[in-house]
């Protein structure tokens, strides 16, 4: 990806509100769901209650895929989940209190994901 468009997916992922989450439950089937997020120019943090099913089929297999919501301007990434806590975790809900006003900080309620990239896709009309 040239550098004028690796700005452009990088100034995407900081503005969308949300992204569409793929992961694969233990029996192989595909789970999507849209969820708020925040990108830090290296990783998209996400933030859920532990015992969902993005949470069980992320600790059976942790390889995702990501979407922007926008179909005429794509960008998907793959990249590999893991679950973060202490100083990442904190950095995730600075993010989250700046994006969202939302300011989830050490609540029990909610786990952190990072995901880290392997591979991004965009293409479209921009």
């Amino acid at each position: 990806m040239d550098d004028n468009k690796r700005q452009k997916v990088d100034e995407r992922l900081r503005k969308e509100q949300i992204i569409w989450l793929a992961t694969t439950r233990p029996n192989g089937t595909p789970h999507l769901v849209p969820i708020w997020y925040a990108w830090d120019g290296s990783k998209v943090y996400f933030a859920t209650p532990p015992n969902t099913q993005k949470i069980r089929n992320i600790r059976q297999t942790p390889r995702v895929a990501i979407a922007l919501p926008d179909g005429m301007n794509v960008v998907v990434l793959e990249g590999d989940a893991a679950l973060v806590d202490g100083a990442e975790h904190k950095h995730a809900a600075e993010l989250f209190n700046k994006k969202y006003e939302w300011d989830f900080g050490e609540d029990a309620d909610y786990v952190v994901v990072g995901v880290t990239p392997t591979k991004f896709l965009a293409w479209g009309q921009e």
